[in-house]
């Protein structure tokens, strides 16, 4: 539930102070059949949230804009958003939150906390107001859980070109009038299908008209294609911005020479992470994700050194192809400090049954969901050993394939005292269990 009571919307300026080149190359459309669309469960609709401000932090009063998740942890809106007006040089507001897929009062995963903030130099100095649009690093990734949009970043020079026969779609948020009596909050997200009436090359601004209600800064601006006759894929290529002399909506579309400061910027952020990192071994702010350590020939000494870091948001490592041995495994599972590792890929690291032995008993490692084995000398003794573990209660899936177990390895999984219940996926490929081991598996009721 939502825990503020003042909020009001954040609206572009009746009248953005553009420069428009009149004689640059425009594209003119016809107006189509108008629709809407209203859910926040549905594909696009479920990557858009609520960016809301606060200004100073102590006040009391929110405002609230539009944003949409175009990853796990970024989030695409309108630098008005975040901006305050103050000039020579606007300044970052000190409160910036996200709230993913809001719907009526209801906040399905709650706010949040936004860790790092950018806008393009220019609009930040009154340089091009059309530069307005943003990006925000959140803390968590909570787009792997409500889904995210791609970008599609086209070149300004062949923007006409290639969105002169464009169908964009609209979404956002209502704005003031659609709050409820009492000044309570009550959030309505739209999608609002339109044609494009004018594209503009110098500015990379996108000319659409929609309703009053969704004028909302940083609706977010989709291009729709049709793939066969019932799908269609939807990327973002903009964010409303405000209006322009003629009251004529605006669009500041991401271009790829917008794109690429992005992505120079999330580079950058990222870098200097990763050395604090490096430096401090102590990954407090859980950046690392993902370790792929394939075919590294990664010996006793690389171990070593490896589990000196406290990777705490390490959540998957990839060891495939490293002779790992069961001896590694054994200083792996005493050593690491990794509490929220959910996968482990360790195909073909000439490990046994005493590796299994060692994982099976690692306490640190709760949050395991997934382990790969492809390619090891296990036995029907290793095999039980993982299955039967009271550390791996959460496993979903286990891969087995190439590893030699036979009958009895099959038979052993297959027991009626296993401890991995919420198991979905088990790989058996090349494994010579016979008919008495799959005839195990197929009465197994747990």
């Amino acid at each position: 539930m939502l825990i503020y009571k003042k909020m009001e919307p954040i609206m572009p300026e009746e009248s953005l102070q553009i420069s428009q080149n009149k004689e640059q190359q425009l594209i003119e459309f016809d107006d189509k059949t108008r629709e809407r669309e209203m859910s926040t469960t549905s594909f696009p609709q479920n990557a858009n949230g609520v960016v809301i401000i606060k200004e100073p932090e102590k006040e009391s009063t929110m405002k609230w804009g539009s944003g949409m998740l175009i990853g796990p942890d970024l989030v695409l809106t309108a630098a008005q958003n975040v901006y305050d007006g103050q000039k020579p040089t606007r300044k970052k507001y000190p409160y910036i939150k996200f709230i993913p897929r809001a719907n009526g009062d209801e906040t399905p995963f709650g706010e949040i906390e936004v860790q790092d903030v950018f806008a393009s130099e220019k609009f930040i100095s009154y340089e091009r107001d059309e530069e307005n649009y943003a990006l925000l690093i959140l803390k968590t990734p909570i787009g792997r859980e409500t889904g995210y949009c791609g970008v599609r970043a086209i070149s300004a020079k062949h923007s006409v070109e290639l969105l002169k026969s464009a169908v964009i779609s609209v979404v956002g948020y209502l704005a003031l009038e659609r709050m409820k009596e009492g000044n309570e909050i009550c959030f309505e997200q739209r999608r609002e299908r339109r044609i494009i009436h004018n594209l503009e090359q110098k500015t990379g601004l996108i000319q659409y008209d929609i309703p009053v209600s969704l004028r909302q800064s940083g609706g977010t601006v989709f291009n729709e294609e049709k793939v066969g006759s019932l799908h269609r894929k939807f990327f973002v290529i903009g964010v409303h911005v405000g209006q322009d002399k003629d009251s004529s909506d605006l669009a500041c579309m991401i271009t790829k020479e917008r794109f690429e400061e992005l992505y120079h910027w999330i580079n950058e952020i990222k870098r200097e992470k990763f050395e604090k990192v490096t430096q401090s071994k102590d990954d407090k702010e859980g950046v690392i994700k993902k370790l792929q350590l394939i075919d590294k020939f990664l010996g006793p000494e690389e171990l070593s050194l490896l589990t000196e870091y406290r990777l705490r948001g390490l959540e998957e490592i990839d060891l495939s192809y490293n002779v790992i041995k069961n001896e590694g495994i054994e200083f792996f599972c005493k050593n690491s400090v990794w509490e929220n590792l959910k996968r482990i890929n360790l195909e073909r690291t000439s490990i046994g049954n005493d590796g299994c032995y060692s994982l099976s008993k690692n306490e640190t490692w709760k949050q395991l969901k997934a382990l790969h084995f492809e390619r090891n000398d296990i036995s029907a003794d290793g095999v039980s050993a993982i299955f039967k573990s009271k550390i791996f209660l959460g496993l979903e899936g286990i891969d087995l394939n190439h590893t030699r177990f036979g009958p009895s390895g099959a038979l052993a999984l297959a027991g009626d005292t296993l401890s991995c219940t919420n198991l979905k996926k088990l790989d058996l490929e090349h494994n010579a269990i016979g008919d008495e081991g799959a005839s195990a598996i197929g009465k197994n009721t747990s």
